[in-house]
């Protein structure tokens, strides 16, 4: 524990030498908190070719009210998180969904257990038609959301504060200057 002997009148010079102190201490420990949270974001992330997982970002801001966030600029990470209602699906919407199965087509049955591609150009037809029943099933049912972002959120709050605490506490073990 830390016990600091100050007369009143003193009080608020001490106070105003240490507050660019503490607030950068607390600015600090928020950007080790959000690399931290940007760690544990990457290893959520749900991959099919890597973009989402790579778009991962810390910002740091020199304003206090945000210190530091996490961002991910994916086109399509919006939706894998909140996921979509119902609605059409575009002939190129088809034709990713179409490589989406190609790429996914040993999971998916279109492959030999030597891992070649079964039949040629019938595997990519079926490869087409499995395309197809799932932009249906978007047009009906839309897209599920996975909350994997939501569902870290109070792991990455916790990991913050954690950073914040020890940032603070690493200056308190410093010798203020009188």
């Amino acid at each position: 524990m830390i016990r600091i002997e100050i007369t009143a009148g003193q009080l608020p010079g001490a106070l105003k030498r240490r507050e660019r102190a503490v607030l950068t201490a607390i600015a600090r420990g928020a950007r080790r908190g959000a690399f931290r949270g940007k760690a544990m974001l990457v290893k959520a992330t749900p991959v099919d070719q890597g973009e989402m997982r790579a778009a991962w970002k810390v910002r740091s801001f020199a304003f206090l009210r945000e210190m530091a966030e996490i961002d991910n600029d994916a086109p399509h990470a919006g939706v894998v998180e909140m996921g979509a209602r119902p609605h059409k699906v575009s002939r190129e919407g088809i034709e990713a969904l179409t490589a989406w199965v190609w790429r996914h087509r040993k999971s998916l049955g279109l492959v030999t257990a030597s891992g070649r591609a079964r039949g040629g150009e019938a595997a990519k037809a079926k490869a087409r038609s499995i395309a197809w029943a799932i932009a249906k099933k978007i047009e009906k049912r839309g897209q599920r959301p996975t909350y994997f972002i939501r569902n870290l959120l109070p792991d990455i709050g916790r990991v913050a504060g954690i950073e914040i605490d020890a940032a603070i506490n690493r200056l308190s073990n410093q010798r203020s200057p009188h």
